[in-house]
């Protein structure tokens, strides 16, 4: 009976370990991972993280909406291998690496999974095409929902994200929506109206007292964006804080404003088509009518021809139409709707037609 009763508890046991090591593994399942890539992307980027939806090999012709994390000045790298690790403390790569990123995430009824970038610069690439050469290789490579491009970072990649955005309206439309968090960039005043004429919606946020990047740089984004009427208006977090670390809660996938963190907040936003506006309608150009040099006749001479012509300067002429604007009322005008014609029964004065 001792012997049963052993042999059942250590069955129970391993039952029990049994199912614990299969709910791990179901759990870890519904988070997503991430893989380093060596690639030649540009001039500035030879590596980057990669994370794909859990499903994404399942669903072939399937497209994602996409986050691409630009990181601070701290974690520049060459791309290899060995330095990518850099790049994964902080940010959304971080939350992938810990294992607690959802591979869903629910807005609005609707169920998505990102397909989140984070590239590792060589340098302080503070310009717009190092920006546009990765999107363009995010789109070619991966099946991108590009309606839905959303860009974001911290310090450093918060600013690049802005000089991306605010050098030109085209690559503000290009993106769904910009998070900078303590973004190292003010705004200019073409930054400005490129962002706001595009109606990039845009969140920031920055620590007050930041000793490294200057919260003004935030609020002139904040202030200079809405100043400039951009719809949806720019929002703005500001902590009461001394430290520059405004990441860590800005990424926080419990830490939320209106019942929503800022990746349920990114899925707010979508891009439609972008069309060109069709160009006014010009304004339409009279036609010029002449009836032709002035004729002199001598009595018993009674009639006249006319050569008359017309030009139009946007078209073409369609009609003549002779009337007889002043002179005697016995003269005729024999082809009222002919270019040329004869013009009888007339008596002595001036005729005009």
């Amino acid at each position: 009976m001792r012997n049963f009763t052993q042999t059942a508890i250590k069955a129970t046991v391993l039952l029990l370990l049994a199912s614990i090591f299969l709910g791990a593994n179901v759990n870890a399942q519904t988070k997503q991972t991430q893989t380093a890539v060596v690639a030649d992307v540009n001039v500035s980027i030879k590596g980057y993280w990669e994370s794909l939806p859990v499903d994404y090999a399942s669903n072939p012709s399937k497209k994602y909406p996409v986050i691409i994390f630009l990181h601070g000045l701290g974690e520049i790298g060459t791309g290899s291998l060995t330095d990518l690790p850099k790049v994964v403390k902080h940010g959304p790569a971080k939350l992938i690496n810990q294992g607690v990123f959802p591979s869903t995430f629910t807005v609005k009824g609707e169920t998505f999974s990102f397909i989140v970038i984070t590239p590792q610069f060589n340098s302080n690439a503070r310009n717009a095409p190092v920006v546009s050469t990765l999107i363009d290789y995010v789109v070619k490579k991966y099946r991108v929902d590009e309606s839905r491009i959303y860009l974001t970072g911290l310090s450093m990649g918060g600013g690049i994200s802005e000089i991306y955005a605010g050098y030109s309206k085209a690559n503000a439309q290009r993106i769904a929506a910009m998070v900078p968090v303590c973004g190292a960039s003010g705004p200019s005043t073409s930054n400005i109206t490129n962002i706001a004429s595009a109606s990039l919606p845009v969140k920031l946020y920055h620590n007050e007292q930041d000793p490294t990047v200057t919260s003004n740089y935030s609020k002139n984004w904040f202030s200079g964006l809405n100043k400039a009427g951009i719809n949806p208006a720019a929002e703005l977090t500001l902590w009461q804080s001394a430290s520059h670390d405004a990441w860590t809660r800005a990424y926080d996938l419990n830490y939320k404003e209106n019942n929503q963190n800022v990746y349920e907040w990114m899925l707010n936003w979508k891009r439609g088509v972008v069309s060109t506006p069709a160009p006014a309608p010009a304004v339409n150009q009279a036609p010029v009518a002449n009836a032709g040099g002035a004729k002199s006749i001598a009595l018993p001479v009674n009639s006249v021809t006319l050569a008359g012509s017309g030009t139009d300067a946007d078209g073409s002429i369609a009609s003549y139409e002779w009337s007889q604007v002043s002179g005697p009322s016995t003269a005729m005008i024999v082809s009222k709707t002919a270019a040329s014609t004869n013009i009888t029964s007339l008596v002595a004065g001036t005729l005009r037609a």
